[in-house]
Parts: structure tokens; sequence; C-alpha cells
């Protein structure tokens, strides 16, 4: 307000006391007044936006304009057509946005989940394991072809421990209770598992019985409950619950075929493991299966029982 008391908006205007003995100086902060303001010299003012009416007497009056504070740094507001967000709305925004990222890889699974094999109901996420499936089960073929023998297979992991176990002899995974050592890391965990841990996962839902592999537990139930043997000879009405037993079965009684050879001498056999056996008892001296009652070792499985049930039981 200047000397003819005319209030000008917007303005910070401050009034000192004269009186320097008055040591405590005060704020006043004034409500604003709804009816028009009559001044000197009969003027009308009516009230600004954001100005604060003040009066003529009194303590020292420090009245600031919002929108200098906010010039200045003082006090934010929000302008028209801003969005101000908080912490928590932060926290939200980003949990919303991981939820969306969960979302969209969560559908790109289910869409990756429509590999159908187009000769039986078997289906599979991983398109290699489809293919492996096909060429397995239906197309017989096998890409794969030994360097030193004419062994084929599907899967390439199932050549190389092919070659290792019949023509390197290498066995790169060692069983650390025993001297036991192995082609391929599954045989050694069945080996911890059924030798030492005595692990057996895999439970019979028709008995008590378990087994360290499922592939064991599926024989299992198709020979001792369902009956089923899906494997049919194609040269008599032998039937088989394995592709394998089928194939052994195959080539003792009508083709005579011995795939396997043994690398140390003149040694040929139907099955990998007769091939195994042979070679630990006639070349490498590898008695892998040992006695938990005595000191006694032995080279299969079957063997190992036949001991325990004549000497411990």
């Amino acid at each position: 307000m200047d000397e003819t008391g005319i209030t000008y908006p917007g303005v910070s205007i401050k009034e000192e006391m004269r009186d320097e003995t008055e040591s405590n100086l005060s704020t006043i902060n004034t409500k604003e007044e709804e009816r028009p303001q009559i001044f000197y010299d009969g003027l009308t003012h009516v009230k600004q936006e954001e100005e604060v009416f003040i009066a003529d007497e009194g303590p020292m009056i420090v009245i600031e304009d919002e929108r200098l504070n906010n010039h200045n740094g003082l006090n934010q507001e929000k302008e028209e057509g801003e969005m101000l967000i908080s912490d928590e709305d932060t926290k939200e925004l980003e949990i919303n946005m991981d939820l969306k990222k969960y979302e969209i890889h969560h559908n790109t699974v289910k869409k990756r989940q429509c590999h159908q094999c187009p000769y039986c109901d078997y289906k599979t996420v991983i398109i290699s394991n489809l293919k492996r499936h096909i060429m397995a089960r239906h197309t017989g073929e096998k890409p794969h072809q030994c360097p030193y023998c004419v062994y084929k297979t599907v899967g390439a992991s199932d050549l190389k421990a092919h070659v290792r176990a019949r023509h390197t002899g290498e066995k790169p995974y060692q069983c650390t209770h025993c001297d036991y050592k192995a082609v391929q890391i599954i045989q050694l965990k069945k080996h911890v598992m059924s030798r030492h841990t005595g692990e057996k996962p895999h439970i019979c839902p028709h008995c008590e019985y378990k087994s360290t592999e499922s592939i064991t537990l599926k024989m299992h139930i198709m020979t001792r409950h369902t009956g089923e043997k899906p494997q049919t000879c194609l040269y008599c009405d032998f039937k088989a619950v394995t592709a394998g037993h089928l194939k052994r079965h195959t080539m003792a009684l009508h083709t005579g075929e011995k795939p396997h050879k043994c690398p140390h001498c003149d040694y040929k056999t139907v099955g990998a493991t007769d091939l195994k056996k042979h070679i630990m008892a006639r070349h490498t001296g590898e008695k892998p299966y040992k006695c938990p009652h005595c000191d006694y070792k032995t080279v299969g499985t079957s063997r190992l029982k036949a001991h325990i049930t004549a000497r411990h039981t």
C-alpha cells in the first residue's frame, strides 16, 4: 500500500517498525476478505487473486508473493497440465512394469508350447526334442555316424558317449565315493544314488517299488502291473517292453548282428552291457560294484546281488 492507500497486486511489501527498542518481531498471517475494501479518497479496491491485505499499523509485516517464491525455488506448485508423482506412485509404476514384462514373457513361453508331433500325440516345448523324437520313433533317421565303426545314432551326445565307451575308453566322470568312472554324467548320478546315497526318487503308484530312474519305473509298471508290451518283433510273435530289449532279441535270434565290438580283442556281442562286462572282466580288471558287508567286488550288479544273498543273508 503506498501513500495514496492503493494496494498493488502481486507485490511484496515490507513495513518496518521505527521503534528499534522493540526486539520481538512477529509475522502476521491475515485471512482473505470476501467484501470489497474502501481506501483513502473513497476509492474502492477489489482484492486480486493471491493478494493478501495488511493493516496500516502494527509490527513489521512481511508479505511475499507466491509467484516470486516459485521463481526463487521456495515453493513448487503444479503447473496446469503437469503431473506430480510421489515415491509411492513411482514404486507402483515400477511394479506394474515388472508385472507387464512377466506377462509378456509368460505369454511368449505359452506360445512356444505348441510343437506337436505330426505322427502321434507327443508334444514338447523344445523343437530339437521333437526332431529327435520323430527320427527315433517314426522316420528311423540316424544322421550321426561313428568315425570308427558303422554305428549311427539320432543325437550327437549319443555318438559322443558311444565313441568314449567303444573306442577311446575315456571316462571323464569320477565317483567321489569310490573308484567308479562313467562315460556320461547321467551314469555317474545313477551310480551314486544306487550305490552310495540309496536315493530312489521315482515311486510306483501301484506298489512300494522305488527306482533311481524314471525309465526303470516305467518298465516296472508295464512289466508288473499293466502287462503292456508295446514293442513287437517283425519276425515272430515276440513282444517287449522296451525298444532295446526288442533290438537285442532281433539281433540275437533273427539277424545275427553283433554291433558291439571289443576294442582290445575280436569279441563281439549284441548288448552294450555285455561288452562293458567283457572289457572289465577280461582287459581292465575294473570291478566297480563293491559289497557293503565285505571287501568283495564284482563287474555287474547281478553278481553282487548273488554274492550278498549267498554270503550275508
